[in-house]
């Protein structure tokens, strides 16, 4: 196949002066959003080289999530960076708060708070991680600092990819330096597209978006305003404004609580997103502060939608994070699941380059994240009907009028209030009226959202189904769900447990990364014989881990078999990702090795090359 691949639109220059290839890269990142930059870091730490460039001179630019779920701080835990963000992460007493009001510094009509929808005991016990409250904006320079220190990551920033063709040895790029207007072209045998929700390569290859057609419309405002003193000691790391002239999502994006974002949604006489100064009544009035002094630094409209891409492969180029899904931010899993993408991906074209996997490995990325996406998808647009019942939909000006009026005649129609005031109380402190069904109706829709905001299952329970993966006929379906139950199925993220090394406590979750890892109790040794056997003769670096008191870790509750589902003679193999590969809970016999030796055949698409 020879196919050009244009990835710039109207705006793009003339055609490109020919030049003449430059270099030669395993793998060409496009896009250094939270895909792009998890990408090149993954690949870096496994020592496969890879070129990022970013057609923006800086990263982390625009304020925009502020979610970085369980699952992403495990790998960030991994990869050095879960320490790195925790100094800068939004103050979050008791989990952290989410509040539905008139205004910032106005009325509340409720507030959840994280541990009182958590389950405390489910989630100790399932990871050692911990989500995060802090800014995407905030995030990304750090990972981009810590590209830095792997050699075969190259990062070229204000670099624009002006076209792609595909041909047998690989993906030729044309380069333009946007700052100096050079030229340049590479080949690349991969082409991992990080490139965005509106991603112009998903576009010049023709694939096409399915899901819903967008719900609603929003103008995101990013302002400035020193609001602590606003927020008082317990601050909100989200806040649903219903408001009839200012509705929308007010989200900090800072510790301090100086920078934030209104994501408005559209009603008519919004001003145009490029005179980005007339937004500043529309802030004043979302915060609940007359004289507010702000800055209003960007304005951007965009629309509500949850598709995902028809294809996430096309030859050797692969579409990654928003490029091939989007959802509505309602459960925070775009993000996190563009990271999950990335990390998924990123094993698999390293085993591919180093030699050790066949091409069809690759064609399981698509496979198991494809799913996972559409799941996601589906489960953001419903998230998007339970917050419905707090009267927060696409009619929710009209929503907000009647809620404020609704309030004790002469009151103010939800004026300013202390936040976390008395919601039986009005702005003059005296009762509001019993009969009030609207404030009765946010009350009962804020108790519903306990699921959504805090849906361990889909955040470290999902499984793959089919993949890179060997399952046994009593093997279940995995089938997504909010709740988390543990498993160590194969397509499952094996689960969470404490064992003791030499160097003292360490997870399970830390064994997983670099190479396919076979677990057995002491007892089952000859699995592990039989894994090293059969790597070898493969030529797949794979590392045998035995529990038990004369093994390389050991297990001082006893209860690791139980967990990994395997008994004391079986085995557990898990991939460099972290997903359980294939289990047995056989003892080994004179043909283990064979059966391993089939086992990684079909898990890495060995002898397709």
């Amino acid at each position: 196949m020879n196919t050009a691949v244009p990835t710039e639109g109207p705006d793009a220059p003339g055609a490109p002066v020919p030049a003449p290839e430059s270099a030669e890269v395993p793998v060409l990142v496009i896009g250094a959003g939270p895909a792009g930059l998890a990408l090149a870091l993954q690949l870096g730490r496994l020592g496969t080289r890879c070129l990022l460039v970013e057609r923006r001179p800086a990263v982390g630019t625009h304020p925009r999530a502020i979610g970085f779920r369980i699952r992403t701080m495990e790998l960030f835990r991994t990869w050095g960076i879960s320490d790195l963000i925790r100094p800068d992460c939004i103050p979050s007493p008791d989990g952290g708060h989410l509040a539905w009001a008139h205004s910032l510094a106005g009325k509340e009509y409720g507030r959840l708070t994280m541990d009182a929808v958590r389950d405390w005991p489910a989630h100790r016990s399932a990871t050692p991680a911990h989500e995060a409250f802090i800014c995407q904006g905030e995030v990304e320079p750090v990972l981009l600092d810590a590209l830095k220190r792997y050699p075969g990551v190259e990062t070229r920033l204000s670099t624009e990819v002006l076209g792609l063709d595909q041909g047998p040895a690989g993906v030729t790029a044309t380069l333009r330096d946007r700052t100096t207007g050079e030229v340049t072209r590479l080949r690349a045998a991969h082409v991992a597209a990080c490139d965005g929700a509106g991603s112009p390569t998903r576009t010049a290859l023709g694939i096409p978006l399915d899901g819903p057609d967008a719900r609603a419309a929003f103008v995101n405002v990013e302002f400035t305003a020193d609001l602590a003193d606003t927020v008082g000691d317990t601050p909100a790391v989200v806040t649903w404004i219903l408001n009839p002239r200012a509705s929308g999502t007010l989200l900090t994006q800072d510790k301090h609580f100086n920078r934030w974002l209104f994501s408005a949604f559209h009603q008519p006489g919004l001003p145009d997103p490029a005179d980005r100064a007339a937004f500043a009544p529309l802030i004043r009035e979302a915060v609940g502060i007359p004289g507010l002094a702000l800055e209003v630094v960007h304005a951007q409209e965009w629309r509500m939608d949850a598709k995902v891409a028809s294809s996430w492969r096309s030859g050797n180029v692969f579409l990654v994070g928003d490029a091939a899904h989007r959802f509505p931010p309602t459960g925070g899993f775009g993000l996190n699941s563009s990271i999950q993408d990335s990390h998924n991906l990123a094993w698999k074209l390293h085993a591919v380059h180093a030699g050790w996997a066949g091409d069809g490995l690759l064609d399981t990325y698509e496979a198991e994240r494809r799913p996972i996406a559409e799941f996601n998808a589906a489960q953001s647009w419903r998230n998007m009907d339970l917050m419905a019942a707090t009267g927060f939909t696409p009619d929710v000006h009209d929503f907000a009028a009647q809620l404020e009026a609704e309030a004790e005649p002469g009151a103010g129609g939800g004026a300013a209030t202390e936040p976390g005031a008395d919601p039986d109380l009005g702005p003059d402190h005296r009762p509001l009226p019993d009969h009030r069904p609207l404030h009765d109706q946010v009350r009962r829709g804020i108790d519903l959202q306990g699921p959504h905001l805090n849906p361990l299952g889909q955040d470290i329970g999902f499984g793959y189904n089919a993949g890179a993966l060997v399952r046994s006929p009593g093997d279940p379906d995995h089938l997504p769900a909010l709740d988390f139950r543990p498993s160590a199925a194969p397509g499952r993220r094996a689960p969470h447990y404490l064992l003791h090394g030499d160097d003292g406590e360490v997870s399970t979750l830390d064994l997983f990364e670099e190479v396919p890892v076979l677990l057995c109790a002491e007892r089952a040794a000859r699995w592990a014989d039989a894994a090293r056997a059969a790597a070898g003769a493969a030529g797949v670096p794979l590392r045998t881990v035995r529990i038990g008191p004369g093994g390389e870790l050991r297990d001082p509750s006893g209860a690791w078999t139980e967990v990994a589902e395997v008994g004391e003679e079986g085995a557990l193999l898990v991939r460099p990702d972290g997903h359980v590969a294939w289990r047995t809970t056989a003892p080994a016999g004179r043909d283990a090795a064979t059966v391993l030796t089939g086992v990684l055949t079909r898990v890495l698409a060995l002898g397709h090359p």
